[in-house]
């Protein structure tokens, strides 16, 4: 996945650059307001950026700067297959709608 422009810590990158590098085929991504989320093709969702309201969904946390799995959905046996990210939230739609 590579990224370029306002980095959520006001840290900017002028030129493409890998941020990471998933080991499955990236299928869905959305970017909040100072965090994003992304969804995998082996199911597994990932969050980053500022987790302040509780939008990255890994508990208390308030910044993760890469990419890490919210397990809740794998635990859960939950296949995720759409993401949003809002302003101060997430949406993550299951195959039951």
């Amino acid at each position: 996945m590579y990224f370029w422009g306002d980095y959520y810590d006001g840290f900017k990158i002028k030129t493409p650059e890998l941020i990471y590098d998933f080991e499955d085929k990236l299928i869905d991504i959305s970017f909040g307001l100072k965090h994003a989320l992304s969804l995998l093709d082996n199911g597994k969702v990932y969050s980053w950026g500022d987790g302040s309201y509780g939008e990255l969904g890994q508990g208390k946390s308030f910044m993760i700067p890469s990419p890490k799995e919210i397990k809740f959905f794998t635990e859960e046996k939950i296949q995720i297959v759409k993401v949003e990210a809002g302003s101060r939230h997430s949406l993550c739609l299951d195959t039951l709608g």
